[in-house]
C-alpha cells in the first residue's frame, strides 16, 4: 500500500494530448492563480457589458473551431491595469503568454503569489 507510485495517480489526472501542444505548456497556470483573481477581480468575467457585445456573435463552437485552426488572434480578458497592482497585471500577462515557455511554472507561480500576498 505504501509502495504506490505517484506516477500512476498523476497520470490518471493528465489531460489528453493536443496536437501541436508542447510539454512546456503543461497545466494552465492561470487556473492555479484563479483564486487570487477572484478576490481582486482584475479580469473580465465574460459577462460584463464590455465583452457581451463582442461575444454576442461568437458561439462556443466557433471559438473552439478557431482554436483548432490556429493562426487567429487569441481571446484574452480585458485588464484595466489601473485597477490592479502592477505585480498582478504582470503575472496575468505572463500566464496568458502565447508561447508556453514564457508562462511561469507552478513553482514559480507559487513564489510570485506569495510575494504579492505579503
Amino acid at each position: 500500500m505504501g509502495d504506490r507510485s505517484n506516477a500512476s495517480s498523476t497520470s490518471s489526472l493528465a489531460l489528453p494530448s493536443i496536437p501541436g501542444a508542447s510539454p512546456e505548456g503543461g497545466a494552465s497556470p492561470r487556473r492555479a492563480v484563479s483564486p487570487l483573481l477572484e478576490v481582486r477581480r482584475p479580469h473580465c468575467t465574460l459577462n460584463c457589458d464590455h465583452c457581451s457585445g463582442y461575444l454576442e456573435d461568437l458561439y462556443k463552437h466557433k471559438i473552439i473551431e478557431g482554436v483548432r485552426r490556429g493562426g487567429g488572434s487569441p481571446l484574452r480578458p480585458f485588464l484595466d491595469e489601473t485597477s490592479v497592482d502592477e505585480e498582478v497585471a504582470s503575472l496575468m500577462d505572463r500566464c496568458w503568454a502565447e508561447d508556453p515557455v514564457g508562462r511561469p511554472d507552478f513553482a514559480g507561480l507559487k513564489e510570485i503569489v506569495r510575494k504579492i500576498n505579503k
